[in-house]
C-alpha cells in the first residue's frame, strides 16, 4: 500500500511537473514550509491548527490560482488579468532570456506576451535591466531567473504567490500570538487568510505578496528584540526604518558590527534592516 501511494503521488507530481515547470520546487517549498509549520505548534492541538488551515489555504490558492489562469487563457487575454502581472512576466521572459542564453518564450505564447518580451530586447538590447524600473524591480527578477531555471512558467510563479501569501499570515500569527493572545492571533490567521483582497493578490503574478511577505518577515526578526527589550527594541526598529529609507543601512551594518558579535538579536535587527532596504526595490 505504501509503494503504490508513493508511485501515485510520483506519478502525481510529474503531471503537475509536465503541467507548470517548477511546480516540483515550489511542492517541496511548500512541504518544508508545513513541517516548520508543525513543529512551530507549542502544543498538539496549535499543532493541529496550524497545519490545517496551512493545507487548506494552499490547497484554495493552488485551485483557484489555476482556475484563474486558465480562464484568462481560454479568453485569449494573456498571461495574467491584471495589466501589471503581464509586465513582470514581460520582464522575467526577457531577463531570463538574458541570463540562459536561449529562448524562454515558447511559440505557443499569447502575442501580447511576446510583444512584451521583444519590447525589452529592443529597449536593452541584450543588457540586464536596471533594478530600479518601472515593471522590473525585484520581482521582475526573482520571475526572471525562476523562469532560467525552470522554464516559462507564469503559473508557477502563482503558486509561488501564493505560498507566500499563506506565510504571511502564519508570520503574523506569531507576531500577535506573543505579544497580545492566542485566541486574537488564531482569528487575525483566519481572516487575512481569507479575506478577499488578500485571497486574490495571492493567486496572482503581482509583487504586492511579496512585499508583504518581506514586511511580515521583517516584523517576525523583531519579534523577540521588541519583547526582550521593549521601548528600546521598538525605537531600533523605527531606526532601520529611517536608515534603510535613506539607503544608508550599510551605515547600520558598520555600526552594528560589535553588537552582532556579542549579541545573536542584533543579527536578526541587521537581516531586517537588509530586508526593508530590499523591499523598497520590489
Amino acid at each position: 500500500m505504501k509503494i503504490l501511494s508513493i508511485i501515485l503521488l510520483g506519478v502525481l507530481l510529474g503531471i503537475g511537473e509536465l503541467f507548470s515547470p517548477g511546480m516540483l520546487f515550489v511542492l517541496i517549498l511548500i512541504a518544508l514550509a508545513g513541517v516548520l509549520i508543525y513543529k512551530s505548534g507549542r502544543w498538539e492541538q496549535e499543532k493541529k491548527f496550524l497545519i490545517t488551515i496551512f493545507i487548506v489555504a494552499i490547497l484554495l490558492r493552488l485551485i483557484l490560482s489555476s482556475l484563474l489562469y486558465l480562464g484568462v487563457m481560454d479568453l485569449g487575454i494573456g498571461s495574467d488579468l491584471f495589466g501589471d502581472a503581464k509586465g513582470y512576466n514581460f520582464t522575467g521572459t526577457y531577463i531570463a532570456e538574458v541570463l540562459s542564453d536561449r529562448k524562454i518564450l515558447p511559440d505557443s505564447a499569447f502575442g501580447s506576451d511576446r510583444i512584451g518580451r521583444d519590447f525589452f530586447w529592443g529597449r536593452y538590447k541584450g543588457a540586464l535591466p536596471p533594478v530600479v524600473t518601472f515593471q522590473v524591480g525585484g520581482f521582475g527578477y526573482l520571475c526572471g531567473l525562476f523562469y532560467a531555471l525552470f522554464g516559462y512558467a507564469p503559473l508557477t510563479i502563482k503558486f509561488l504567490n501564493g505560498l507566500l501569501g499563506a506565510l504571511v499570515g502564519l508570520l503574523m500569527y506569531y507576531f500577535f500570538r506573543d505579544f497580545i493572545s492566542y485566541k486574537a492571533a488564531k482569528w487575525g490567521l483566519m481572516l487575512y487568510l481569507f479575506f478577499p483582497s488578500f485571497l486574490l493578490w495571492s493567486i496572482t503574478g503581482l509583487k504586492d505578496i511579496s512585499c508583504m511577505f518581506l514586511i511580515a518577515l521583517v516584523l517576525f526578526l523583531f519579534k523577540s528584540i521588541i519583547k526582550r527589550y521593549k521601548l528600546f527594541g521598538f525605537l531600533i526598529l523605527m531606526l532601520s526604518i529611517f536608515l534603510t529609507g535613506s539607503r544608508l543601512w550599510i551605515a547600520l551594518f558598520i555600526l552594528l558590527i560589535p553588537l552582532i558579535i556579542k549579541n545573536r538579536s542584533f543579527l536578526r535587527l541587521l537581516m531586517a534592516a537588509c530586508l526593508i532596504s530590499v523591499s523598497m526595490y520590489l
